[in-house]
């Protein structure tokens, strides 16, 4: 479909499928100049009218700030077609998000048997409609900007309640809000990734006030500030700018040595890709099992462990044995910054 001699704003003003998107998009003329623009192709998500009528009538229309920003996020830098999206985990997004260091913000891209998904929920309905400046694929739910790290773990609490009651127990979020980020990345632990650490290991932490400063501990060795790591980017602001942006290969592991917000201890990361799909490996073994959650301050890697810094003395990580941890071990572990 399509027809290569209109811009994408030509297109989506002509169909009968888009016109609430293009109502919009006409009263910002911003976005107008960016989908009219051909100094630059472009990645259009769009949604189709029906997307809209999620909306209640009687909802209270957010700010034109916020509508922008919304409208902004539907557009991809570049052109992606269906089958680069395919390969694509992330993507980047005509929005620039400030507490990402001004980075732009992205789009989750996941494939499964009921095709591809934007940021788990918005489906593409219709895709690879040529425009003169670009590509645009037609979505089935409006692409909402991400909220905050913190929003999104405790939407989930059948996911990650233990971690919530870490982060009360703790009074992480008091912490966290006098720290000053551009941009994290946050090892998210499931449930089952603090059944794991086993019985004892947890009553400690969780029920004694020694025990206490140790989970605060884990809890910031689980933060990489100013660091944020999707599969295919790395926003490094950080002082010690590591490879930006090093270009992809069809087969090759990628290592990096993030800061964590405990102390100097450093939490890596090992990215492995082949034929275009990537694991994710935390301190050697930890995996990441729901990779890039996008967030407006960061981006979330769910993992099956809790990570902790490795053993003093030699480098090695925990293996994968079968589960629990003494209290002495997790105590030599994380004794330096307790």
């Amino acid at each position: 479909g399509g027809d290569s001699s209109y811009t994408i704003y030509e297109l989506i003003s002509k169909s009968k499928y888009t016109t609430k998107f293009a109502k919009l998009v006409d009263e910002h003329p911003h976005v107008v100049d960016v989908l009219n623009s051909t100094k630059a192709n472009y990645t259009l998500f769009v949604p189709i009218d029906k997307a809209f009528e999620d909306i209640p009538e009687d909802h209270k229309k957010p700010s034109k700030e916020f509508i922008e920003s919304a409208l902004l996020y539907h557009v991809g830098l570049g052109e992606y077609p269906a089958r680069r999206i395919l390969h694509s985990y992330t993507l980047p997004t005509a929005l620039d998000e400030d507490l990402l260091g001004g980075e732009p913000q992205r789009l989750r891209a996941s494939v499964g048997l009921g095709g591809v998904k934007l940021n788990f929920y918005s489906k593409v309905v219709a895709a690879d409609i040529a425009a003169k400046n670009g590509i645009i694929h037609a979505v089935n739910h409006i692409l909402v900007p991400p909220p905050y790290v913190g929003r999104i773990i405790t939407l989930f609490p059948d996911r990650f309640s233990t971690l919530l009651l870490a982060y009360e127990k703790t009074d992480f979020v008091k912490f966290i809000h006098g720290v000053n980020l551009k941009g994290s990345t946050v090892f998210v632990p499931t449930n089952e990734a603090f059944h794991w650490l086993g019985p004892r290991a947890n009553a400690f932490l969780f029920n004694t006030d020694r025990g206490r400063e140790y989970l605060k501990a884990i809890l910031k060795y689980n933060i990489a500030p100013n660091a944020t790591l999707y599969t295919d980017a790395f926003y490094d602001e950080t002082d010690s700018k590591q490879q930006q942006n090093a270009p992809v290969h069809e087969s090759r592991t990628e290592h990096y040595d993030l800061p964590t917000l405990l102390g100097e201890a450093h939490i890596s990361v090992d990215i492995s890709r082949i034929f275009g799909f990537a694991s994710i490996k935390v301190n050697g073994f930890t995996r990441v099992v729901v990779p890039n959650g996008v967030a407006k301050n960061g981006v979330i890697q769910v993992v099956n462990r809790v990570p902790l810094p490795p053993h003093k003395g030699h480098g090695g990580h925990q293996s994968e044995n079968d589960g629990g941890i003494e209290v002495e071990d997790l105590i030599s572990r994380l004794e330096d910054w307790v």
